[in-house]
C-alpha cells in the first residue's frame, strides 16, 4: 500500500489499445478514498490531454473522474460532445451513484440527459453510493422514464468492508432490474476485484487540459 501512495506510475497506452474508445477524465473529485484508486496510482499529469483530432476520430467516449456528476453543467458537456463530434456513436458516464442522485440538474432534467447519453456505469464504493443507486432504480417517476432511453447500463461491484458478496447479490435482487428490463432497459452486473495496477478497461485514458 505504501508503494502505491509514494511511487506513482506514468501512464502509457497499452499496446494495440483502441484509440477510438476514450476514457475522458473531466475532474478529480468523487468524495471517496479507495485504496487502489487509479487517481492515486498514476501521475495524472502523464495522462495525455485529449486532442480535437482524437475526439474527431472517436467512436466511444466514457466520461470519468472523479465523479463526472459532481461537475456543474454535465448535461451541457454531453450536449457539446454529441453536437461537436457527431462521429461519437456511444457516450457513457461512470459514477459511484451518489453524485448522480444529488445532482439536481440531472434529476430534474433527466429527459435532456438521456438525449445524449447511451449508458450509465455505476460503481458504488460506500453505503451512501449503494443507497443512492437503489433510490434511483426504484424511483417510479424516474427509473422507467430515464432507463427506457438509456439502455446499456452496467453495475460494477467491488469488494468492500461493509457488505459480503452474498449481500451484494441480494442488493442486486432488490433493484428489480427485471422490471426495468420490461421497459427495454438493459443492465449488466459485474463483480470485480480491486486492481493493484489499474488499466482502463479497453481503449485509452485521456483528460481535459484543466480539471473541472
Amino acid at each position: 500500500m505504501k508503494k502505491l501512495m509514494t511511487e506513482k506510475r506514468k501512464y502509457t497506452d497499452e499496446p494495440g489499445a483502441d484509440k477510438g474508445a476514450i476514457h475522458l477524465m473531466i475532474n478529480r473529485w468523487c468524495g471517496n478514498s479507495c485504496p487502489f484508486c487509479c487517481n492515486k496510482q498514476y501521475d495524472l499529469d502523464t495522462v495525455p490531454v485529449a486532442t480535437v483530432e482524437e475526439l474527431k476520430a472517436a467512436h466511444t467516449v466514457m466520461l470519468t473522474g472523479g465523479d463526472p456528476f459532481y461537475v456543474t453543467g454535465i448535461i451541457d458537456i454531453c450536449s457539446h460532445l454529441r453536437h461537436d463530434y457527431p462521429n461519437i456513436k456511444q457516450l457513457y458516464i461512470y459514477t459511484s451513484g451518489r453524485w448522480m442522485f444529488l445532482n439536481e440538474e440531472v434529476m430534474v432534467h433527466y429527459d435532456q440527459l438521456f438525449t445524449y447519453v447511451d449508458g450509465i456505469n455505476f460503481s458504488p464504493k460506500n453505503k451512501c453510493d449503494y443507497a443512492a443507486i437503489k433510490k434511483m432504480l426504484t424511483k417510479r417517476d424516474f427509473a422507467p422514464e430515464f432507463f427506457i432511453h438509456v439502455r446499456s447500463n452496467r453495475i460494477i461491484l467491488m469488494p468492500n468492508d461493509f457488505m459480503t458478496r452474498e449481500e451484494q447479490e441480494k442488493f442486486i435482487e432488490s433493484l428489480h432490474l427485471k422490471g426495468l428490463a420490461f421497459y427495454g432497459a438493459k443492465f449488466e452486473v459485474e463483480y470485480r476485484e480491486w486492481q493493484e495496477e489499474f488499466q482502463p478497461n479497453g481503449g485509452v485514458w485521456r483528460r481535459l487540459p484543466v480539471f473541472l
